[in-house]
């Protein structure tokens, strides 16, 4: 059994029909094939096939979506294991603007991927500290970790100090 990577992207491009494509696809629900629609797989091939020009072992799951502006979309979604890196190297190289976050708590790691960066990778631990040094846009792609934390470790809202300074030095 997998563990499972959250991903969420948004997808444009100036060609309407193919946003049309993928949102006919997206509107088939549960028996939708994203990564098929995007980059199909030649028939007669498998999981190596999808592992090496998707960059996961299996099609995106419960997605979630919503049309963005004219000539785009936005999906939240799951993989296998990892981030589907490879597939957007291929929409980028086809003429696709990609913005993608994605995390996966298991193996402790989380990142981004734009057209112009490419994929930026982060690992971490789940620790108040350790989260804090990753990038304010991909801990806020990740939203609420207070679950995976312990009680003693839960992130704050940033509106409290650590300690309390009264700037009386004399107390211990």
């Amino acid at each position: 059994m997998p563990n499972w990577c959250n991903n969420s992207l948004t997808l444009s491009h100036d060609n309407s029909k193919k946003i049309q494509r993928l949102i006919r696809e997206l509107q088939r629900g549960d028996a939708a094939e994203v990564f098929q629609c995007l980059r199909p797989r030649p028939e007669h091939e498998g999981n190596s096939w999808n592992c090496e020009h998707w960059g996961t072992k299996w099609d995106a799951s419960d997605c979630q979506w919503e049309k963005e502006g004219e000539n785009g979309v936005y999906i939240n979604f799951e993989t296998a294991w990892s981030p589907p890196i490879a597939l957007y190297d291929f929409l980028a190289s086809k003429g696709w603007t990609v913005h993608a976050y994605y995390y996966e708590i298991g193996e402790q790691f989380a990142g981004k991927y734009t057209n112009e960066d490419g994929d930026e990778c982060y690992g971490f631990v789940l620790t108040t500290k350790s989260i804090k040094e990753l990038p304010d846009d991909v801990v806020e792609a990740m939203g609420d970790l207070d679950d995976y934390l312990d009680e003693d470790d839960e992130l704050d809202d940033g509106d409290e100090d650590d300690e309390l300074d009264d700037g009386d030095d004399d107390e211990a």
